[in-house]
């Protein structure tokens, strides 16, 4: 459990963080940047950190390498094909994009509610054994960092949005990342370390959605 908590600090932030960036009214275009160049790192900083945290908790270390390419193809087609997509119709038809913007919004809400009820019931059977193991650790890991890094992005005097984007990307972890690495077959192999992952998949969403309206709140007020 202490190594799959280790791997979920490791994990960079996902597509999840770029929605819930767009949600907060954040800065979105700062918030792919920092889910692709994160991504792209964390490909050999996982393996290094994640045999360090086994060699201390269980006494063995295991080097889990993650394949470059399809990690590289991933963020290609979850973040870069739609974002260009997204960026050419803007260009091409900007009064159509405009006003669909708050559509897309409000579905984009509705799919993440829909994830969180879907995940909710899929676990509801060990639900209550999961989180008396780690949910205070993943509950901290994901408040800690998102307001630390908030509160780093103030002092330098970031813009509220940046400031936004870049908590909502440190505070969010990709824990299906996480989930994979420790379930695969081919990597770690062990479905005990893939529990603080599901914990914090359903966490993430719940502060996920505190985070996004306190953001969006402050937004307003801020250009009042």
């Amino acid at each position: 459990l202490a190594v799959g908590v280790m791997l979920l600090a490791f994990c960079p932030g996902g597509a999840t963080s770029n929605l819930l960036s767009n949600l907060a009214r954040a800065d979105v275009a700062l918030s792919i940047t920092l889910t692709a160049i994160s991504s792209m790192v964390t490909v050999f900083t996982i393996p290094f950190f994640v045999n360090l945290s086994m060699e201390h908790f269980i006494g063995e270390g295991k080097y889990v390498e993650l394949p470059v390419l399809k990690t590289m193809l991933q963020i290609v087609v979850i973040t870069i094909i739609p974002v260009s997509i997204g960026m050419l119709l803007r260009g091409k038809s900007p009064k159509a994009s405009k006003r669909a913007e708050k559509p897309v919004k409000i579905a984009s809400a509705l799919f993440i509610t829909i994830i969180i009820l879907g995940a909710i019931l899929k676990e509801r059977a060990n639900l209550a054994d999961f989180f008396a193991q780690v949910g205070v650790i993943t509950l901290l890991i994901n408040l800690v960092i998102l307001t630390v890094a908030y509160g780093i992005s103030k002092l330098l005097n970031l813009s509220h949005p940046q400031r936004s984007a870049i908590a909502i990307e440190s505070g969010i972890q990709n824990g299906t990342l996480a989930i994979a690495i420790a379930t695969s077959s081919m990597l770690l192999n062990n479905s005990q370390m893939s529990i603080p992952a599901a914990i914090y998949s359903l966490i993430m969403f719940v502060t996920g959605g505190i985070a996004v309206y306190f953001f969006s709140r402050t937004f307003m007020f801020d250009k009042a």
